[in-house]
């Protein structure tokens, strides 16, 4: 299987990327491709809305008019480079640490600007990481998480994975996240 990993952490070391390092350890293991893209360091703008990637006509319907397979945003930057593996993957995690209840900034960057592409063609399975000081703190992450990404793309939900708090992530929650990557 083809994995694309969104990680949101602009700490390189952090809560975040460790179990993304440990959920890719074990989908490798299984013999999947795992491509972990940080995109809180990549440059990716916000959407501007112009809607050239479906070349709207005035006047027309959008849904009448949207060709996601033709879409082409008219931004050029890093998420050129998701995009090249949009319509490849067939599984997305979406992990994030959680700032004043939602993801990241570069997170919603390309969940806004997957608009060009609208859902990957064979997406099958999604899963979410979330890292964050508190417990309890995850319910906007997993709406925009079942409400987009899961939903919208209509794929299995491989689950929701949290840890909440300042040391690292403990063993069991690595072993946990390798667990779901040798188990795809």
């Amino acid at each position: 299987m083809n994995i694309l990993v969104l990680q949101g952490s602009p700490r390189l070391d952090g809560n975040t990327a460790k179990m993304c390092e440990a959920f890719a350890r074990g989908a490798r293991e299984a013999g999947h491709t795992v491509h972990i893209m940080n995109v809180a360091r990549m440059s990716i703008s916000e959407c501007q809305g112009c809607l050239k990637c479906h070349s709207i006509p005035q006047g027309e319907e959008l849904e009448a008019s949207l060709h996601p397979e033709d879409g082409r945003c008219a931004i050029r930057d890093d998420m050129d480079k998701i995009y090249e593996l949009w319509n490849e993957v067939e599984m997305m995690v979406f992990a994030s640490p959680v700032y004043y209840g939602s993801p990241t900034a570069p997170i919603l960057a390309v969940l806004h600007r997957s608009l060009a592409k609208f859902v990957p063609a064979k997406i099958k399975k999604t899963a979410l990481i979330l890292a964050s000081l508190y417990e309890d703190v995850y319910h906007a992450s997993e709406y925009i998480y079942y409400g987009y990404f899961q939903g919208y793309f209509n794929a299995e939900d491989c689950g929701v994975y949290t840890y909440a708090g300042l040391d690292d992530v403990p063993a069991d929650k690595l072993n946990e996240l390798e667990e779901l990557g040798r188990s795809l």
